[in-house]
């Protein structure tokens, strides 16, 4: 599995940007999309696994990596959680704080203890940002929900 893989929900999946390493194991998924969140360019292998397995390609870029914008992971949401589109994987090719903050706010609409959402958070990007984007996870979950 690519760095950072984990499964989020049903068809869900999460992960860093996958190589070409681990294109054997995306294929067992089915994948309908690869949804690829943050700055910088895509990946050519990416592009190229997308075109020859008939998978969807999305980006979703926020403007500021170095912050977590609202209207890039509200955005996000609503793709990632449309079930027309799953078997998904959704990566990040940057930072790793908006993708984060997307399976955040995912965590608490399913139910999770905003403690249990922001760990699996610091696992993916480190402590440092963690505590400050509590109060935003919930503000945007509650917007949703």
């Amino acid at each position: 599995p690519p760095v950072g893989y984990g499964m989020v929900h049903g068809q869900l999946h999460r992960s860093d940007a996958p190589g070409k390493n681990s294109f054997s194991f995306l294929n067992t998924l089915n994948l309908k999309c690869i949804t690829v969140v943050g700055e910088g360019e895509v990946p050519e292998s990416i592009k190229s696994y997308c075109e020859d397995s008939g998978a969807a390609l999305r980006i979703v870029v926020p403007p500021n990596e170095s912050t977590v914008d609202e209207s890039a992971v509200i955005g996000a949401l609503k793709l990632v959680t449309e079930e027309s589109l799953h078997p998904m994987l959704v990566c990040d090719s940057a930072g790793g704080h908006t993708l984060a903050a997307i399976i955040g706010c995912i965590r608490k609409l399913q139910g999770w203890p905003i403690f249990s959402a922001l760990e699996e958070y610091r696992r993916h990007v480190g402590v440092s940002r963690v505590w400050q984007h509590c109060e935003w996870v919930l503000h945007i979950a509650l917007v949703l929900s």
